[in-house]
């Protein structure tokens, strides 16, 4: 058995948010895939009750250690990040991405999860490491309100965003790729590059789907790392990633939980239904 991908992110019994998420959309990419939880909760938090926990700390390094003893990750190209509930996961993390990638190429996407609409709803320990933890990634995800957290800028525009990026790229973090910057009905994601030699900076505007939804950011990095790996040029793996996001929003009926169950058949489209614009 090869397994290609090492997701680290939260799971829930019951939704589609996290490592929850990520199974769905890998598995039917056929990526084969380990899957670390850094917790074990009935559903996300926006429940008036959340049963469950954050994975404990010597419980996620039994777990890291018996995948290295049993050379279950000697094969591992692709990491993934995305919920921690403690900055203990956080900085235990660290320590294996540093000795992964210490040892061979490893392409990390880290989805900084802290926040969103100007509000942070994750703990001010794990926030800090966060930005430790940004520096080993190949690519990073944040939203508007992540992104201005990370650099401490304010970001309301295009403009403002690659202001931001600039110092992310400043720390040796090649790409980051925000994903919701606010323009009157629409939402534009832009994609900065470090290495502006070869690579052109872009952006993709869409129109904003009114509603409050969970998962919409997991799904959107499980399904461009898939298209990533896969071998699509990122411009393309994003618009393909973005254009099955937008389908399966609009299949949701206005519900907070994305039905992505019933848009399976649409997680491997290769529709690219916007357009790139490089600036």
């Amino acid at each position: 058995m090869t397994n290609k991908v090492l997701t680290i992110s939260s799971y829930v019994c019951s939704g589609f948010v996290g490592n929850r998420c990520g199974m769905i959309i890998l598995d039917s990419f056929q990526i084969q895939s380990i899957f670390v939880l850094t917790t074990h909760l009935a559903n996300h938090t926006g429940y008036p009750v959340v049963g469950g926990n954050g994975v404990l700390l010597n419980d996620f390094i039994s777990i890291m250690d018996s995948l290295e003893v049993n050379h279950l990750d000697k094969d591992i190209e692709f990491l993934i990040t995305g919920y921690f509930p403690s900055s203990d996961l956080v900085n235990e993390t660290i320590n294996r991405v540093k000795k992964i990638k210490d040892n061979k190429k490893v392409y990390f996407l880290c989805d900084p999860i802290l926040g969103d609409n100007g509000k942070m709803y994750t703990k001010s320990e794990v926030q800090d490491s966060m930005k430790e933890l940004i520096k080993y990634a190949d690519i990073i995800t944040p939203n508007a309100t992540e992104l201005s957290f990370l650099t401490g800028l304010e970001v309301n525009s295009v403009s403002e965003a690659l202001e931001a990026c600039h110092v992310l790229h400043e720390q040796g973090i090649p790409v980051i790729l925000v994903t919701s910057i606010k323009e009157g009905n629409n939402i534009i994601l832009l994609c900065s590059f470090k290495d502006t030699l070869n690579n052109k900076n872009f952006i993709i505007k869409i129109p904003r789907i009114e509603g409050d939804f969970t998962g919409v950011g997991d799904t959107l990095t499980y399904t461009l790392l898939s298209w990533i790996i896969k071998g699509i040029p990122l411009e393309h793996a994003v618009n393909r990633a973005i254009t099955t996001l937008q389908t399966i929003l609009k299949n949701t009926d206005g519900t907070a939980e994305i039905n992505i169950i019933n848009c399976i058949p649409y997680l491997k489209g290769t529709e690219e239904s916007f357009t790139i614009t490089y600036i």
